[in-house]
């Protein structure tokens, strides 16, 4: 286990999620920029989980595969559907 790696993951995923949150706020929000954020949440997240449990992975944006290493780990992970939210990674 690596907690400190794993909390850095977290507090990145934070940013991510405060930035979004922020957005979301002003008159005419930057949808594309708030599901981008939103997509870096859930894999900064996934990756603070399994680097918390030492599990490696490869760098990829794919919330999928990052889903799939963690219900390696914890079945609870099936319950999240993270559809197309891979999709605003860094696509154009």
């Amino acid at each position: 286990m690596n907690a400190e790696y794993a909390g850095q993951w977290m507090l990145k995923a934070k940013s991510d999620l405060k930035i979004a949150e922020d957005e979301l706020k002003t008159e005419n929000p930057a949808t594309d920029a708030v599901c981008f954020h939103c997509q870096q949440v859930a894999e900064k997240a996934f990756k603070a989980f399994l680097s918390f449990h030492g599990m490696a992975f490869e760098k990829v944006h794919d919330l999928e595969y990052l889903k799939s290493l963690c219900l390696q780990k914890d079945n609870s992970f099936s319950k999240l559907n993270v559809g197309d939210l891979s999709s605003y990674a860094v696509t154009v």
